[in-house]
């Protein structure tokens, strides 16, 4: 059969088409396991943070409740 430059060209554009769509499904993929790594990171950090308030919270309401318990 004979090619012409038109049928090239839709050929040509095709593929790279086919290579974006591609590529962008990979994009897509790479930024959703990067979302949930992230979203692990903040869940961990998060729990820090209610450590670090509940610890000293605690220590002082010993601290208040000894105080005016004890003589």
């Amino acid at each position: 059969t004979y090619w012409s430059p038109a049928d090239m060209a839709t050929d040509n554009t095709e593929r790279l088409l086919g290579e974006l769509l591609s590529d962008v499904k990979y994009l897509i993929a790479q930024n959703a396991d990067q979302h949930s790594r992230l979203t692990a990171v903040e869940r961990f950090q998060w729990k820090m943070v209610g450590i670090a308030t509940a610890i000293p919270t605690v220590v002082s309401s010993i601290g208040l409740s000894l105080k005016f318990i004890l003589p």
